[in-house]
């Protein structure tokens, strides 16, 4: 009786112990956040202005993106939205321009005038519309309680983030995530666009969503209810139509079947595929970019390469043998902040590639590479064709043709495709224990004190220094 006493209060200990150390972590990400957020100024991630345009058309029950006679795809904004984003346009490439007090003061007084222009947003016509609901909840919200433009946005950037946290943590509650994906977090890249209003965050939250649902699949020492499967492919419809480099995902629900023998498994896979290829199809079609002037229509110039199965890998490996564009993904994977015109000093790059490296180290397991060796091979292979169509889609959509160089890549394009492979090298071993861990965490609390000292000095230099 006493010793099924003490194993129980020893089992609470370190349930308690494992939730306050979950809560402590979200208790950082939340007041780095929102402390960030306080910080930055509106629209200063790649594209934000487009995102919260499509999240503006959701909200107003508008799914697809129209696109009239010899403009690109877009929709029809409200005038004080437009306006308000005209306050900021100054700030996109140029670091020499600086949010002044008057904009500021601007930009509060701005109200929705409910009435409507025709603005392009043609990069977000190929992303699945529901996966702007926090920020569309946010605009619509706003529009509801008469606040200011500002003030909707504001409250769209917070549902946003609430989104991906809330995510985040549900995740590690299905199952314990490792120390590479939480330094993955931790890069100043990652949280910056968690904190924005576009769709990064909440994209990689749902990622590591399905991956703990994947894993959890996978180890048949954990229950796995029929909710579980269809919560993976509601995840997964979200997330590969809206990350068309993820497609590769879509295998997940195929490699559960072989695992659980469960039908449900089979046939969300194969609804699935055909709901992506699907909405890739309509996007395709329906979307128009007259951004990039092209010598040949995107069907053309996805024929070409693969007519020529050699130009792909020719042009790849010419694109990484480049000194200048290696150094470039480094510091973008880490962090160039802004519109890619906001840049850390050397020796924060290199410092936290090694923390990276440290971690990746620390999360290696070993003992349970005969059990889940294919669980392993499975994400590695996920991981590694994502890659490939990060260059695939951008050399085919964003560089010119025939292409010396593939243009467009950003290093924070290869933050899912890094989760998976943290996942290939833990495998299913439960959490690190002992000295690694203990290391491991401390690792990660001294890096988020750096950059919660580091990176707001840097956003305020850039953005509000005369």
């Amino acid at each position: 009786m006493n010793t099924h006493i003490a194993t129980f209060h020893s089992i609470r200990t370190r349930s308690i112990l494992l939730l306050n150390r979950r809560t402590q972590l979200i208790a950082c990400l939340i007041f780095i956040g929102t402390m960030l957020s306080s910080i930055i100024p509106p629209f200063q991630s790649p594209d934000e202005f487009d995102h919260i345009k499509r999240a503006y058309l959701l909200s107003q029950g508008q799914l697809i993106l129209v696109s009239p006679p010899n403009a690109s795809s877009g929709g029809y904004i409200d005038n004080g939205l437009l306006q308000y984003m005209d306050g900021f346009t100054h700030l996109p490439f140029e670091e020499k321009h600086t949010v002044a007090r008057e904009t500021i003061e601007h930009a509060r007084q701005s109200r929705w005038q409910h009435t409507a222009n025709f603005s392009i947003a043609p990069g977000t016509g190929y992303y699945f519309p529901l996966v702007y609901l926090p920020q569309a909840a946010g605009l619509l919200i706003g529009q509801a309680l008469d606040l200011s433009v500002d003030l909707s946005y504001r409250l769209a950037r917070l549902l946003a983030l609430s989104a991906t946290l809330g995510l985040l943590f549900f995740a590690a509650r299905i199952y314990p995530t490792n120390l590479l994906t939480l330094a993955l977090l931790a890069l100043p890249m990652t949280v910056f666009q968690m904190v924005s209003a576009t769709l990064d965050g909440t994209t990689t939250a749902l990622a590591i969503l399905c991956l703990s649902l994947f894993m959890r699949a996978c180890d048949r020492s954990m229950a796995y209810p029929k909710w579980m499967s269809w919560l993976l492919g509601m995840a997964l419809l979200l997330l590969v139509n809206s990350r068309t480099h993820l497609l590769p995902l879509l295998a997940l629900p195929l490699v559960i079947y072989f695992f659980r023998k469960r039908t449900l498994d089979l046939a969300l896979c194969a609804g699935l595929t055909v709901t992506a290829l699907a909405w890739l199809f309509i996007a395709m079609r329906y979307t128009i970019d007259l951004r990039v002037a092209r010598s040949a229509s995107l069907g053309e110039i996805i024929g070409y390469y693969l007519s020529k199965p050699l130009a792909f890998p020719s042009v790849l490996w010419a694109t990484l043998m480049d000194s200048e564009t290696r150094q470039y993904y480094q510091q973008a994977f880490v962090g160039k902040l802004g519109w890619l015109d906001l840049q850390f000093q050397d020796w924060f790059y290199n410092l936290s590639l090694l923390f990276c490296a440290a971690m990746a180290a620390l999360s290696v397991q070993w003992s349970t590479l005969r059990q889940d060796w294919r669980v392993r091979v499975c994400l590695a292979a996920c991981a590694g064709i994502s890659l490939l169509l990060v260059f695939f889609l951008l050399l085919v959509t964003w560089s010119k043709h025939p292409a010396a160089l593939i243009e467009g890549v950003q290093g924070r394009y290869f933050l899912v495709p890094c989760i998976l492979l943290a996942y290939a090298l833990k495998g299913q071993a439960t959490l690190v224990s002992g000295n690694r861990r203990i290391i491991g965490l401390l690792l990660l609390y001294l890096y988020l004190l750096m950059l919660s000292v580091v990176m707001p000095q840097e956003l305020i230099y850039r953005y509000f220094a005369n």
